[in-house]
């Protein structure tokens, strides 16, 4: 039970790290091609 605890929290953290890099170099990419 806690082992599966820890790796929900871990890939929880994980998809949203991913999800805000990705928005990060989505808005990056933005600003570039608009420049």
């Amino acid at each position: 039970m806690g082992s599966l605890f820890w790796r929900c929290c871990f890939f929880g953290f994980a998809g949203l790290f991913i999800s805000i890099s990705s928005f990060l170099i989505l808005f990056v990419l933005d600003l570039v091609i608009g420049f």
